[in-house]
């Protein structure tokens, strides 16, 4: 065999050493169009999972802040039902700045009875002190309980 006759037969390899690629046949090129169709609908699936689980945050977002708007509300409707109509209106005066002695002369009551009903809407509110209200408000640093009563050793 010479060198004429080898050149002459069909090669597996092109001018540069590459291997030669076969055409693709039919049942080939179906395969590679369904696998970009696989791969395009994993992609699409994978847009729309990111789309729910963002949207299923927001949502838990939303119901979350609804929740925690409820509550608050309900908390706020809940201390104000327990108090009587005259412990809201004493409570009401003392916040607008008036002194027990105007209120008790305004109510036409004693001042021991406007510090009752001031004493029993603070309780009801659980509200022991002023500086516990501005705890709750965040305004102050809590301060350690005490003691009204005094000890047996104390007298």
């Amino acid at each position: 065999m010479n060198i004429d006759q080898i050149r002459d037969q069909p090669s597996a390899f092109n001018a540069r050493g590459d291997k030669k690629k076969k055409a693709p046949t039919q049942s080939q090129e179906k395969g590679q169009a369904d696998y970009r169709r696989y791969e395009n609908l994993l992609r699409r699936m994978d847009e729309v999972y990111t789309e729910v689980v963002n949207l299923r945050r927001e949502h838990n977002q939303f119901v979350g802040s609804v929740i925690r708007q409820l509550s608050s509300l309900w908390q706020r409707r809940q201390r104000t039902v327990e108090l009587s109509a005259r412990e809201r209106q004493v409570r009401e005066m003392r916040r607008a700045g008036r002194a027990e002695k105007q209120i008790a002369a305004e109510l036409g009551v004693r001042i021991s009875t406007v510090k009752s009903y001031e004493h029993r809407a603070k309780k009801k509110e659980q509200l022991r002190s002023e500086r516990e209200e501005q705890t709750r408000q965040g305004s102050c640093k809590p301060c350690k309980p005490f003691s009204s009563r005094r000890s047996a050793g104390d007298a």
